[in-house]
């Protein structure tokens, strides 16, 4: 993130030079299509914990230890402090020659955003989006540091904010910061800053409590983010970001699971479930993408394992998202782009990378977006958007959203799926 007092000189000229109030806001409707009423359903206390949340005590150890590959089923009393062998981390073997790219380079593309949403969020930083089987259901979801809570926007979004998930879990002086969404089972992962230092966890759509993780076990610090992975085996593990190490869960059980130091200041964290990787930006130094194993250590390609850092970022490595090739069965063929936001002040720029190669394809700028944080993309088709669409945080206040197949026709990076 960009200093405080940097950050605010800056908006003050921005401001100065802008001159008139802000846009109003869309008034709220309610959730159609929930079990009950929304504020019912986010008032719901305790009682409502899954069975399967158990609240793990984890150690706040200064070193954290790489993570086991085998888990154990039930919550540990204390994190482990005993880093697994090298055969309990394999890196993939480096190869002298590097994947080939699957997409040409492209350069600068400018474009408008097709909509820009500004709602109740205060500071807004995260993203992510929920899929629902009827694609006129589906949500995007925005956190907000500066008041804690989250925007709920229901598709088509642009004047469809829904009434803000606000719950006690929040806690107060808190910054609501990251967001995961398992499709699979309908469930949203919200991290919760110091003092709360938790994670709470909402059904959807109807956002019912279903429990909470960490609670106060470890400091998550002030912008704790969050990424799921599935293993090969089907189990899940939730990751969750605090500031300088990233912690492990077991998101039915909640097991703590031990956690690792990149090495790097970062706040956010993305999950490849093909690849089994964690892709971890370097927000501060500027050094690149930063790829690891689920168990902690380095993940390996072509000898590197990291990337982007040849001069691509010239400010804060914020957002990172996924876009996958997809066969014509819905299937994760491999190939796709990874995206990460480059949070300069004047125009963000999000760089896109081939995510077999890691090669840096170019670069993607959205008008009048700035200071990016957060991003997040769906590739659900949408009314409007057959391809899905792209969202990015725009100057902790608005929401810049665009399809997908906009950004294939100016860049060239098709799949051979999009309409």
């Amino acid at each position: 993130m960009l200093s405080s007092i940097r950050r605010l000189a800056l908006l003050a000229l921005a401001a100065a030079a802008a001159g008139g109030p802000p846009s109003p806001r869309p008034a709220p409707t309610a959730l159609a299509g929930s079990a009950r009423p929304a504020a019912a359903a986010q008032a719901t206390e305790s009682r409502l914990h899954l069975p399967m949340l158990v609240h793990a005590a984890l150690r706040d150890v200064p070193t954290p230890a790489a993570l086991p590959t085998d888990a154990p089923a039930t919550a540990p009393t204390a994190a482990p402090t005993v880093a697994p062998t090298a055969s309990q981390t394999p890196d993939p073997t480096p190869t002298s020659t590097p994947p080939l790219p699957d997409f040409e380079p492209f350069g600068l593309v400018r474009l408008a955003p097709d909509l820009l949403l500004e709602g109740s969020g205060s500071t807004i930083d995260s993203l992510a989006f929920w899929e629902a089987p009827d694609p006129a259901d589906s949500l995007l979801l925005v956190t907000a540091k500066g008041n804690q809570r989250v925007e709920v926007w229901r598709q088509p979004f642009l004047g469809r904010e829904l009434p803000a998930l606000q719950h006690p879990s929040f806690g107060t002086g808190t910054q609501v910061n990251g967001i995961v969404i398992d499709q699979e089972l309908d469930r949203v992962y919200i991290a919760v800053s110091r003092p709360a230092s938790t994670v709470a966890v909402f059904a959807l759509p109807g956002l019912a409590f279903l429990g909470e993780l960490v609670q106060g076990a470890v400091d998550l610090r002030s912008e704790p983010n969050l990424a799921l992975l599935t293993l090969p085996d089907g189990v899940k593990r939730l990751f969750v970001s605090a500031d300088d190490r990233v912690y492990a869960y077991d998101p039915e059980s909640g097991a703590a699971l031990g956690g690792f130091a990149p090495g790097h200041s970062f706040e956010t964290l993305l999950a490849d479930d093909v690849d089994q990787v964690l892709y971890i930006p370097d927000e501060v130094g500027r050094s690149g993408v930063y790829a690891f194993n689920p168990v902690g250590s380095p993940y390996y390609r072509a000898g590197e394992a990291r990337f982007g850092g040849q001069g691509v970022f010239e400010a804060d490595a914020e957002g990172i998202a996924l876009y996958a090739c997809l066969t014509p069965d819905g299937t994760d063929d491999g190939r796709g782009l990874l995206i990460v936001s480059d949070q300069k002040a004047d125009a963000s720029d999000f760089e896109f990378f081939d995510r077999r190669s890691w090669a840096h394809l170019g670069r993607l700028q959205l008008d009048g977006v700035r200071f990016t944080d957060g991003i997040a993309s769906t590739q659900q088709a949408l009314p409007g958007h057959p391809a899905g669409l792209f969202a990015a945080v725009d100057d902790d206040t608005n929401v810049a959203l665009i399809g997908w197949e906009r950004i294939v026709a100016a860049t060239g990076l098709g799949c051979g799926n999009v309409p």
